[in-house]
């Protein structure tokens, strides 16, 4: 008898054997429901800085879009060039 037939005699008397009744639900879940907790209430380490960054970006876009609906009044209305310097006056 080879290695090959002794692991097959092997692999047929594992598969006759009943499987051991195991019930792990109630520990994984003890152990997910409080790292979701934890999780919920900050933001990990590594969403820090994209945080950081996409508030940055958000605060640049708003400037952006101040300045370009500025310079875009003239070009909306041809006789706002002629009201721009009493704008300016009145700032």
């Amino acid at each position: 008898m080879n290695e090959l037939e002794r692991f097959e005699l092997l692999a047929r008397a594992a598969r006759s054997e009943p499987v051991p009744p195991l019930d792990v639900t109630a520990r994984v879940l003890a152990r997910i429901r409080p790292a979701e907790a934890r999780r919920a209430q900050e933001p990990p380490l590594e969403e820090v800085p994209l945080l950081a960054a996409s508030g940055l970006a958000a605060l640049a876009a708003t400037i952006m879009v101040v300045v370009a609906v500025d310079a875009w009044a003239p070009l909306v209305d041809p006789l706002a060039g002629l009201f721009t310097p009493l704008m300016m006056v009145m700032l």
